[in-house]
C-alpha cells in the first residue's frame, strides 16, 4: 500500500473538509498481536468541522490522560475548543504516533523551529 499523504490549504475552505473526505476512503490498517493486518473502517461524519488550537494542556490521572485543545490569540481570553481523554496505552500510541508524522514532516519540509520558552514555560528537547 503506497503511503498516504495529503496537502492542506488552509487558505481553501475546502482544506480540512477536502482531506476529511479523502481520508473516508483510506483503509487504517492496524497490526494484530501476531503480526497480521486487519483494516479498519471508520466514519467521518459529513458535517465534521475541524478546529484551530494554538495552545494545548495535557493533565492525566491513573486512569486517564485529558488533553484541551485551546485557542488563544491578541486581546481573545484562552478558550477550550475541544477536550480529549486517552487511555495511557492510546496516550503512548498517540505520542508514538505524532513522533513518526512529525519525523515524516521535517523530512519532507525541514525542520520545525520552536522558540526555547513559550509563556514562561521551558520546552524540552
Amino acid at each position: 500500500m503506497a503511503e498516504w499523504t495529503k496537502a492542506l490549504d488552509w487558505k481553501s475552505s475546502e482544506g480540512l473538509k477536502g482531506l476529511l473526505r479523502g481520508f473516508e476512503s483510506h483503509p487504517l490498517r492496524q497490526k494484530g498481536v501476531k503480526g497480521l493486518q486487519k483494516e479498519l473502517k471508520i466514519e467521518i461524519p459529513q458535517d465534521l468541522e475541524g478546529i484551530f488550537s494554538n495552545l494545548a494542556v495535557i493533565t492525566h490521572n491513573d486512569s486517564e490522560f485529558i488533553i484541551d485543545f485551546i485557542q488563544q490569540g491578541p486581546g481573545l481570553p484562552p478558550k477550550v475548543k475541544a477536550r480529549v481523554y486517552l487511555t495511557p496505552q492510546h496516550a503512548k500510541r498517540f505520542l508514538l504516533a505524532l513522533q513518526e508524522n512529525v519525523a515524516k514532516y521535517e523530512a519532507q519540509f525541514g525542520e520545525i523551529k520552536i522558540p526555547p520558552v513559550i509563556g514562561g514555560e521551558i520546552i524540552r528537547e
